[in-house]
C-alpha cells in the first residue's frame, strides 16, 4: 500500500472541503441567479435614462436614482399588477362557472375520467 504523506492528505482534505462548501453555496445561491440576471438587465436598460435625468435636470445621483426607480415601478410593475388582477378575475369566473354548473359528484367524475352518463 502506498504511503500518504501529510502534505497529500491535507491537500485531499482541503480539496474535499472546498468542493463541499462550493456545492452548499450553489444550493443556497442557485435560486437567486434569475432575479440577479433580471436586475442586471433592468439596470442596463434604465442606466441611460438615469444618466439623462442627471444631466438634463441637474439632479444629484441619489435623487435621480429615486426618480428612475419610480419610472421602473410604473413601467415594469404596474402592468404586472394589472395582469395579475385580470388573471385572478378570470380564475374566479371559471370557478363560478364550475360551481354553478357541476355538483361535487360530477366534478369528481370529471377529474377521475369517469363518465356519469355511462358513455365511454
Amino acid at each position: 500500500m502506498p504511503e500518504l504523506n501529510p502534505n497529500k492528505i491535507s491537500t485531499l482534505f482541503f480539496s474535499f472541503a472546498f468542493l463541499l462548501i462550493t456545492y452548499l453555496l450553489w444550493l443556497m445561491a442557485h435560486q437567486m441567479i434569475q432575479p440577479i440576471i433580471f436586475g442586471l438587465i433592468i439596470a442596463g436598460l434604465f442606466y441611460p435614462i438615469n444618466d439623462r435625468i442627471v444631466h438634463r435636470f441637474k439632479l444629484s445621483k441619489s435623487k435621480s436614482a429615486i426618480f428612475t426607480s419610480v419610472i421602473i415601478a410604473v413601467v415594469v410593475l404596474a402592468p404586472l399588477i394589472f395582469l395579475a388582477i385580470s388573471v385572478s378575475r378570470e380564475a374566479l369566473v371559471l370557478y363560478q362557472k364550475f360551481a354553478i354548473g357541476l355538483d361535487q359528484k360530477e366534478v369528481n367524475d370529471f377529474f377521475r375520467g369517469w363518465s356519469s352518463s355511462g358513455d365511454y
